[in-house]
């Protein structure tokens, strides 16, 4: 792969069209279809990239901070078992692996 297109995706994904290779598409298409493919092609990105949150390398950077050492949103194990049905808490109610173990014997003696 050429180093343009390594950069191409590497900036872009691969989610999009692939772009044409001009080995092969040069010689079958004349350069106005190509002119017009790669319009239609970057119109299509910049929708994409219409719809997507504008953001910064410094607030990427902190909401990961937040994220991974700050824990922002996510649940202490309290919290968790608030959300949970009583039998799957981990104080309330038989535990999850004392139902498994007694379904897996049911099983065997059936």
């Amino acid at each position: 792969m050429s180093m343009g297109r390594q950069r191409y995706y590497k900036t872009h994904g691969a989610g999009l069209a692939a772009p044409m290779t001009p080995s092969r598409d040069m010689g079958e298409k004349p350069l106005e279809a190509l002119q017009k493919e790669r319009d239609r092609l970057l119109a299509e990105l910049h929708s994409a990239y219409g719809g997507a949150p504008s953001t910064t390398v410094k607030a990427y950077r902190e909401a990961q901070v937040a994220l991974q050492k700050n824990e922002d949103m996510t649940f202490s194990e309290e919290e968790i078992d608030k959300l949970l049905p009583k039998e799957l808490r981990r104080g309330g109610g038989p535990s999850v692996s004392a139902n498994v173990s007694a379904r897996n014997a049911s099983t065997r003696t059936q």
